[in-house]
């Protein structure tokens, strides 16, 4: 695949479970991440953000620590 399988994955909410820490788990097309803790699935990677780990992976190696991702939110403010 793309040398994404098992890379960790830091979100900005909990699991059900508590668990901030996700793997990321590679099918043929689409990439997901899935609770370290209970396994659960807590969502699919976004295309962007699969193409850019792919790109930072291929540029500098796969990290040792957990990627942080965050979460976007749009809200409107007045």
């Amino acid at each position: 695949m793309n040398g994404l399988g098992g890379l960790l994955v830091r979100l900005d909410r909990h699991c059900c479970c508590g668990g901030k820490i996700a793997v990321i788990v590679e099918g043929a097309e689409l990439a997901a991440l899935h609770c370290q803790e209970c396994r659960q699935f807590r969502q699919w990677i976004e295309p962007e953000v699969f193409r850019f780990l792919v790109e930072l992976i291929a540029t500098f190696g796969r990290p040792t620590e957990p990627i942080t991702v965050f979460e976007e939110v749009n809200r409107l403010v007045t």
